[in-house]
């Protein structure tokens, strides 16, 4: 799942994201050995539009060149300075006759691909390819830049998966814009395509984050032999050639480096879309950052609250 865990769990094994077990390392100062951590899949995250809004929004935010022939979502870059100003008022021309452009996120508090957006976002202000978080006079600043975003949010969701049957199920009623896990937003371009005039558009941030999902054993000594045995069996299923293809059908990435889409995975089928599977990304370990982060999203989310 995507949520995070409250409190460590005495279960034998987790099925979870990296992002989720850093916090809990983080906020209960445990620690879980790289062994007990095996990787099954990863995802990374996406916006995800409704494309009528989009071909307003992005040439407003100069994020496509202005040309005549139709737009190309694979070359979108995102400029996160750029889509403040679009969430605290509207563009020129069309959209200004339009309100501001309200965003989908999971609940940074509750969900770890919440924090993960924040994360993001916050990286995102401080220029458009940095990777470094900012110190703490600059961190404090982020609180009011984030809290314009956080503001446009409709109703904040406790995980990424009701965050987009919410932006599927309202629609462009709702929320223009989605910041979700990839495998998600796949699912939403999917859906997306048997709306009356709502199509999606997927775009990617030029700054990502790896979204892994991973089977964790908490307490290997408390499992009987023939759970073991089970347990062994699944993972050997997950981690295999099936399992692995299983998993890009669904829209998730292998962890077997040479598996690649096949022509109804939804790479290709929604490629026209901007769904790319080999994206051009600069990459940034998250683990640093958790700690500093879930503090601004706490104190972000607490200003929310005193509206």
């Amino acid at each position: 799942p995507s949520s995070t865990p409250s409190a460590p769990s005495t279960d034998a094994v987790w099925l979870t994201s990296r992002t989720a077990v850093q916090l809990l390392e983080t906020r209960h100062r445990m620690h879980l050995s790289d062994k007990a951590v095996s990787p099954l899949a990863s995802t990374m995250l996406a916006v995800i539009m409704w494309e009528g809004r989009a071909r307003d929004v992005l040439p407003a935010a100069v994020a496509v060149p202005s040309r005549s022939q139709p737009l190309s979502w694979n070359d979108v870059d995102i400029s996160w300075v750029a889509w403040h100003k679009l969430s605290i008022r509207p563009a020129q021309g069309r959209l200004s006759q339009q309100i501001t452009v309200r965003w989908a996120i999971p609940h940074p508090l509750r969900s770890a691909a919440g924090l993960a957006s924040l994360m993001l976002m916050s990286l995102g202000d401080a220029g458009p390819q940095s990777v470094r978080w900012p110190d703490e006079p600059a961190e404090q600043k982020l609180l009011s830049w984030l809290g314009d975003f956080l503001r446009t949010v409709h109703r904040f969701r406790p995980s990424a998966r009701e965050t987009a049957e919410d932006f599927i199920t309202y629609g462009p009623s709702q929320a223009d814009v989605a910041l979700l896990p990839e495998h998600l937003a796949l699912e939403v371009l999917a859906h997306a395509v048997g709306r009356t005039g709502a199509g999606g558009v997927m775009l990617y941030p030029r700054v990502n984050m790896a979204y892994e999902y991973v089977c964790v054993e908490v307490s290997s000594a408390a499992a009987h032999s023939q759970q073991r045995e089970a347990l062994t069996a699944f993972q050997r299923y997950l981690r295999s050639g099936e399992g692995q293809r299983l998993g890009l059908a669904h829209g998730l990435r292998s962890t077997l480096p040479d598996l690649i889409p096949g022509p109804t995975d939804p790479w290709r089928r929604f490629n026209a879309q901007g769904a790319q599977f080999t994206p051009q990304v600069i990459w940034t370990d998250v683990r640093a950052i958790v700690e500093p982060a879930s503090r601004l999203a706490r104190q972000a989310m607490e200003r929310l609250d005193r509206r």
